[in-house]
C-alpha cells in the first residue's frame, strides 16, 4: 500500500466515496437496473456480433432489450391486476379460518368478520393517508430514476468505445 502511487490511491478513494454517496442517497436500484440493463445489451451484442454487422448486432440487441423489458414490465402488471381481483376473494375464505384459529388459541382479534375488518383497514388507510401519499410520491420518483438509469445504460452502450493506447491505472 505504501508503493501504491498518489493517483491511484486517489481513483480508490473517488469510487469509495461514490459508492458512499449511492449508499447515503439510496441509489442501489438505480444503479443495480443501470448496470444490469447494460450487462444485458453487452451480452446479447456479443452473442450476435459473431453473426451479423456490429452496427445492426447493436441495433438487435437493444430491441431484444426492449422487447424483454416490455414482457417483464406486463408480466408486472397481469400480477398486480391478477391480485387485486383475488384478493377480497382470498379475504373472504381465509378470514373465517383465522378467526376460527384465533378462537381456537384464545387470542383476541380486534375484528369478528369481513365487513369489521375492512372498516378497520379504510380507518387505518385514512388515518395514514399523509404517509401513503408520502411513498408513494416516493415510488414515483423512484420508478423515473430507474427508467433514467436504464436510458443511460442505453446511451453508453451506443457511444463509440474510446481506444487510447497510452498506459493507464487499468494496465498493471
Amino acid at each position: 500500500m505504501r508503493d501504491m502511487p498518489l493517483v491511484k490511491k486517489l481513483s480508490y478513494l473517488l469510487v469509495g466515496l461514490l459508492l458512499a454517496a449511492a449508499i447515503w442517497l439510496r441509489l442501489g436500484p438505480v444503479i443495480l437496473a443501470g448496470l444490469f440493463s447494460y450487462m444485458i445489451l453487452d451480452i446479447t451484442h456479443r452473442f450476435f456480433i459473431r453473426r451479423i454487422h456490429p452496427r445492426i448486432s447493436r441495433w438487435i440487441s437493444l430491441l431484444v432489450f426492449l422487447l424483454a423489458a416490455t414482457l417483464i414490465s406486463w408480466m408486472l402488471v397481469r400480477f398486480v391486476r391478477q391480485t387485486i381481483s383475488t384478493l377480497p376473494q382470498i379475504a373472504a375464505t381465509a378470514i373465517p379460518k383465522l378467526i376460527v384459529l384465533a378462537e381456537y388459541y384464545r387470542i383476541d382479534l380486534p375484528f369478528d368478520n369481513v365487513y369489521e375488518l375492512r372498516e378497520i383497514a379504510l380507518t387505518e388507510l385514512r388515518d395514514n393517508a399523509d404517509a401513503i401519499t408520502k411513498m408513494s410520491g416516493l415510488l414515483t420518483i423512484r420508478i423515473f430514476h430507474i427508467i433514467i438509469a436504464i436510458l443511460a445504460a442505453i446511451l453508453c452502450f451506443f457511444s463509440p468505445p474510446i481506444i487510447t493506447q497510452e498506459s493507464n491505472l487499468f494496465d498493471t
